[in-house]
């Protein structure tokens, strides 16, 4: 990727812009390099060290919550056992395929069990070697519990097809699938049949032993092969949910590593299995998953299994692909059946990261750069931008956040950038990489702000899109910066505008056919309480340090305001700025920055919301629709094209017309209520996710052009 000089410049242009305790932040050896001068030594700690700080404190608190929890799956395991249960009654199911050689040691480890045993069904798949023979002459020696022979005359191509005709045939209430190569201790049955005891539990495994060719120990414990997590719970014993098993760990990896280490509870699995039979490599972690969908797990630590690994596997580029795109086909299943976290989703790429050095380019994900410069404290656009990442990676897009420069933090390293980047603006579902240089190839890359354009025009991805939150243009004054911000409409990106007026703009005045996504809002968060009592108080977006929204104007219609109605309340929100811009209006109050739960308690609580932009809206007039706030925005042409047309009331760019509008609904409660009803019933089609998905769509739209 070619560096341009634009990066240091749009810091340096706009660090002035950012407000004090945030200015402090940045480092002084960054400020130094910029060209700032080195005040306010006194600080201690920059913001993104303490927003770092607050980050690590919040993954300590998820750390101790896991803890605890598995401390809670070790305690029902120890409960669950404790109870007695009747021996019950257990088919075990031997499929084989050209093992004659390993039969003895299996069907001599299953009649050493110190369980009862129901049945045992013996299948062999049209082996070319003995094995027939073999399983026959040791059935007939069988007497202490029934065995059948079911030998098939074509091989059916598939384990799944032998696994689930094993089923079929199993008259017990719990089966075991006793891989002809594989053998056990005697034990392992007992063991492996007390949780079942919980009528929840559907499948019950232990660890297993690895072991060669020979039947020789070449490793204790199998949970290190599969235990990429870091974590001590698999040397304890656990029953856990089904569904927390699939979030946390299964949905990552196969933590199930040998299907001979596990019992499972009789049920009907037909359409599993009928989706089973797709995979080549990777049915067997697909088929536990979904069982888990339905029911609970149970482990125990002790190596009773003895799982052979063949020394004769070979990996070639094609079962690499093949394996590579059945993981990501799972993991994208449980993503759809349990919406999981972020950071689960996180720790799904970085499990496929293991294997993406033997896949070819055109088996891996699609992969997404977004080109970026750190994000600061109350940074909406931001947030923004880590939202709709967010949205792709839970489409199943790998994604790639590149910052152009780094504040300091303790430090310069990615750890850090993303502690600190979530302590500003939420989880962050991609990886943060510091730097302007793309370390891989990818499918798509993205810029964000004018100043990362240039980059992305640079790049060889075969396809290059610029996401618009604002005509940035605007933020300058006519000169150089205004007139290279309008230049990068013309580098060929096809714009992903937040709105309708900026997709507009670029097709009519710069000639870019653009796509768009609608402004949404968070409904979980924002929107009518049953029990508000709406004061005579008006709620106004004072951000003084964000020229758009022209602070000056504001005031000045609000004392306008006071004077046409003095018992009207001014409550100004928006910035922790202490400018005491309050005290020019009487009996005014600013809240400054406030959580978002309060927000909407401060929006159901007033009659009239004011929130100016002069370029695209933002989501803040949207969020007050959503909690019936009627709103009142400038009679602009920006707000042309978003807005609907009952809930907002637009007024002129002036400050008596803006405080007449204002007075109009405060002087009118049943207008007012009118206003934000609509406003409320409108929002409800346009939840967040409802712009996440457009987003999606109009990435997708990209990388998937219709012929």
């Amino acid at each position: 990727m070619n560096h341009s000089s634009s990066g240091t410049g749009s810091v340096r242009r706009l660090l002035h812009l950012l407000p004090p305790d945030v200015q402090r932040g940045i480092s002084h050896a960054k400020r130094k390099m910029l060209g700032q001068p080195l005040s306010d030594q006194t600080l201690p700690l920059s913001a993104a060290d303490q927003a770092a700080i607050t980050c690590q404190a919040r993954q300590a608190k998820q750390q101790a919550l896991q803890s605890q929890h598995q401390a809670a799956c070790r305690t029902r395991y120890e409960a669950t056992c404790a109870s007695p249960f009747p021996p019950q009654k257990v088919s075990v199911i031997v499929p084989n395929y050209n093992y004659a050689r390993f039969l003895d040691q299996r069907l001599d480890s299953i009649l050493a069990q110190t369980y009862p045993i129901h049945e045992l069904i013996l299948l062999d798949d049209a082996s070319s070697d003995n094995s027939v023979t073999l399983l026959q002459a040791r059935a007939a020696k069988i007497t202490q519990f029934p065995v059948k022979v079911v030998p098939n005359d074509t091989n059916s191509g598939c384990v799944f097809a032998q696994w689930e005709k094993g089923v079929a045939l199993a008259t017990g209430d719990f089966f075991w699938i006793a891989e002809a190569d594989d053998f056990c201790a005697p034990k392992f049955l007992e063991t492996a049949m007390k949780p079942f005891v919980d009528d929840k539990v559907l499948l019950s495994y232990t660890d297993s032993s690895i072991v060669d060719e020979s039947g020789t120990v070449t490793r204790a414990h199998s949970r290190e092969m599969f235990n990429i997590f870091g974590t001590d719970r698999w040397e304890s014993p656990y029953i856990n949910e089904g569904k927390a098993e699939i979030t946390d760990w299964l949905s990552v990896n196969n933590t199930i590593l040998n299907a001979s280490s596990l019992v499972w509870r009789k049920a009907n699995y037909s359409d599993i299995f009928a989706e089973a039979r797709s995979f080549r490599l990777a049915g067997d972690w697909y088929f536990y998953l979904q069982v888990l969908l339905r029911g609970d797990i149970a482990y125990h630590p002790a190596p009773l299994n003895y799982y052979r690994m063949h020394s004769n596997v070979v990996r070639k580029t094609t079962s690499a692909d093949i394996e590579y795109q059945e993981i990501s086909r799972i993991q994208q299943a449980a993503n759809t059946a349990l919406s999981l976290p972020l950071n689960t989703l996180l720790a799904q790429r970085r499990r496929r990261a293991y294997l993406e050095p033997e896949v070819s380019a055109s088996a891996l994900k699609k992969r997404v750069a977004i080109l970026c410069s750190p994000p600061f404290p109350g940074s909406g656009g931001h947030r923004t931008i880590i939202q709709n990442i967010n949205a792709l990676v839970a489409a199943g897009y790998d994604c790639d956040l590149y910052y152009d420069y780094c504040l300091d933090l303790s430090g310069c390293n990615e750890a850090n950038a993303r502690a600190y980047t979530e302590s500003c603006c939420g989880e962050c579902g991609a990886e943060i990489l510091i730097g302007k240089q793309l370390r891989t190839s990818y499918d798509l890359v993205l810029a964000t702000v004018w100043d990362s354009a240039k980059d992305a025009s640079l790049t060889e991805c075969p396809h290059k899109a610029y996401f618009i939150q604002d005509y940035e243009p605007w933020f300058y004054p006519m000169g150089d910066e205004r007139l290279a911000a309008e230049q990068t409409y013309r580098y060929g990106l096809t714009p992903i505008t937040i709105g309708r007026w900026l997709a507009h703009t670029m097709e009519t005045k710069y000639g870019t056919p653009a796509l768009h996504f609608d402004f949404c809002a968070d409904l979980s968060v924002y929107h009518p309480l049953p029990d508000a009592s709406r004061r005579h108080a008006v709620c106004a977006v004072y951000q003084p340090g964000k020229p758009r929204r022209c602070s000056r104007l504001l005031l000045a219609a609000l004392r306008r305001l006071k004077e046409l109605d003095p018992d009207a309340e001014i409550l100004l929100y928006g910035s922790n700025e202490q400018d005491g811009a309050e005290q020019t209006i009487p009996g005014a109050e600013n809240l400054h920055v406030l959580p978002v739960e309060e927000l909407n308690r401060l929006y159901n609580s007033c009659a009239v919301g004011l929130s100016i932009s002069s370029s695209n809206p933002s989501r803040i007039p949207f969020e007050m629709l959503a909690a019936g706030l009627p709103v009142v925005e400038l009679e602009v042409e920006n707000n042309q094209f978003d807005f609907p047309k009952d809930g907002i009331t637009l007024a002129q760019p002036d400050a008596e017309q803006l405080a007449q509008a204002l007075y109009s609904l405060l002087s009118q409660p049943k207008k007012a209520r009118r206003a934000g009803e609509a406003g409320a019933l409108y929002m409800k089609d346009y939840p967040l996710q409802k712009g996440f998905q457009q987003f999606v769509q109009a990435v997708e739209a990209l990388l998937f052009p219709k012929s």
